[in-house]
């Protein structure tokens, strides 16, 4: 045999042998993947469904919307269908985060929505949370805990989902100044706020003091001159009007705020 012949033929041994080889790995693969797939299929069963975090809901409420039974697979539960049917439902819920602890353990973490402001509508309320999500329809303001809105002209809204101003401007402007006065920590001594006329936003505060609020420009800074007024200059029984319509300076007015 001569030598190129010789070489062709370790050539061609060496192509068969490395072919075999790639053939061989891919049926491997194929085998712990069809193995890795039985064992989770087989062995990865839903044991239990746990419910943290506090809400007004039961853990058996929130378990049975999930659609997640015992007995079944641990890896297969699609957590974002679960999540999904869970908001559907229970509209007081602001987060909910879904984990799987093996061997057989799903954890549902929920937060629940904080009611801030009753706004209203057509005799009754809609109770809204910071991000102006609507948690429910009322005939009451939640007896007086929430901070009534008035004046908002609410367009086609649904329960669960954010509230629909048909006044853009009412809509950026309103949650500008609820975030903020939270923010500040003074919304929970607001009763009411009327923002029928946007240039001239007023609310009640401490039950004792109407404010003038004026424009909502400047926000922080007229907050800011609210508190600084009620809690150094004025004594703890007056009431009156307080006008910060004017960003540069504050007048308080004594007297009955009807």
């Amino acid at each position: 045999m001569s030598a190129s012949k010789y070489g062709n033929a370790r050539s061609r041994k060496r192509r068969r042998r490395k072919h075999t080889g790639r053939i061989f790995g891919i049926l491997l693969g194929f085998v712990l993947i069809v193995a890795a797939f039985t064992a989770i299929t087989i062995f990865f069963k839903v044991s239990d469904v746990v419910v943290v975090g506090e809400s007004r809901y039961t853990s058996d409420e929130i378990i049975e919307l999930s659609g997640i039974e015992k007995g079944d697979n641990l890896f297969l539960i699609n957590k974002f269908a679960a999540i999904d049917r869970i908001f559907d439902k229970l509209y007081y819920l602001d987060e909910i985060r879904m984990r799987r602890h093996l061997p057989g353990t799903i954890e549902i973490t929920v937060t629940e929505c904080v009611p801030i402001a009753a706004i209203q509508k057509d005799g009754g309320y809609l109770i809204v949370d910071i991000k102006g999500k609507i948690l429910e329809e009322n005939a009451l303001a939640d007896e007086g805990r929430l901070t009534i809105v008035k004046g908002a002209q609410i367009g086609d809204s649904e329960i669960g989902h954010r509230i629909v101003l048909s006044d853009e401007n009412q809509d950026s402007i309103l949650f500008e100044l609820l975030n903020k006065l939270q923010s500040d920590d003074i919304l929970k001594n607001i009763q009411e706020i009327d923002i029928t006329k946007l240039y001239e936003i007023k609310f009640m505060y401490q039950d004792r003091f109407k404010v003038m609020f004026g424009m909502p420009e400047e926000i922080e800074k007229k907050i800011k001159f609210l508190k600084y007024v009620v809690e150094e200059k004025l004594a703890s029984n007056e009431t009156g009007t307080i006008d910060i319509t004017d960003a540069s300076t504050v007048r308080f007015i004594p007297g009955d705020t009807d």
